[in-house]
């Protein structure tokens, strides 16, 4: 199973959580551009997933290739994935396996990990107006998932996310 989207979760308020749209934010400004940067997130038990993430890789500079633009692909394994790896990524490739109609346990860790950090805050709980603005929002990313059937399951896990 293949997915792609882009991440469209916005503002989380204080009580009653609303989801508010924002509009892209443009990154700081840099005197040397540089090529869009897409981080590859991957776990594998059988190789399967592993192979997936390979053969994701090889479309993504394909189609740059194809483009005639630049590609940095960062790989990670799903343990060794960091916020800074997250917030240094114009967009994300994931491949993991399904267990048990959920993802795998280990991608799910590098989701929670590193999800509350992806996060900026504004006020303070107790006195100000408080909002969680997604520092991720709008970067597309696209999810291959091993399954033994038809993977729906941690497909619409990872989408929650």
């Amino acid at each position: 199973m293949l997915l792609l989207r882009s991440a469209s979760r916005g503002v989380r308020g204080g009580s009653g959580s609303t989801v508010v749209p924002l509009r892209k934010r443009p990154r700081p400004f840099s005197t040397a551009p540089r090529p869009p940067r897409l981080l590859l997130v991957w776990h594998s038990r059988t190789g399967l997933a592993r192979a997936m993430s390979d053969e994701m890789e090889g479309g993504a500079r394909a189609v740059a290739a194809e483009m005639e633009s630049e590609l940095a692909v960062e790989r990670r394994e799903a343990r060794d994935a960091t916020i800074d790896d997250l917030l240094g990524a114009d967009g994300y490739l994931l491949a993991a396996p399904e267990n048990l109609a959920s993802v795998s346990g280990e991608m799910k860790e590098f989701f929670d990990r590193n999800y509350y950090h992806a996060f900026a805050t504004t006020g303070t709980r107790e006195g100000e107006e408080y909002e969680e603005v997604s520092r991720l929002l709008g970067r597309p990313y696209g999810l291959a998932i091993a399954a033994g059937s038809d993977g729906t399951g941690a497909a619409r896990q990872v989408e929650r996310i």
